[in-house]
């Protein structure tokens, strides 16, 4: 952890946010019509209020284009939660 100035909070939070989403804890996989994501999302279900909004969530920090479109075109898409693995809070 380093400490991030006030004008910085922003940019930083996107970053590591975006790092999150293009992680094994979020698997687009367009041959499954399927989208696994991090089980952190169900806890929080309730700020994202439908399947919907996590998934423009998700669209918004995706890096691969093809993903992304994935997202945008696919409306029937299977979304399941992956284990948290409390190990990476080591």
């Amino acid at each position: 952890m380093r400490y991030v100035s006030p004008y910085e909070v922003d940019t930083t939070l996107d970053s590591i946010v975006k790092d999150f989403v293009n992680s094994s804890e979020v698997l687009i996989l367009p041959e499954e019509n399927s989208v696994f994501v991090s089980e952190i999302f169900h806890w929080y279900r309730n700020v994202f209020n439908s399947e919907d909004k996590l998934l423009g969530f998700v669209k918004q920090y995706t890096v691969d284009n093809s993903k992304k479109r994935f997202l945008e075109t696919e409306k029937e898409l299977c979304i399941s939660y992956l284990i948290y693995d409390w190990n990476l809070n080591n």
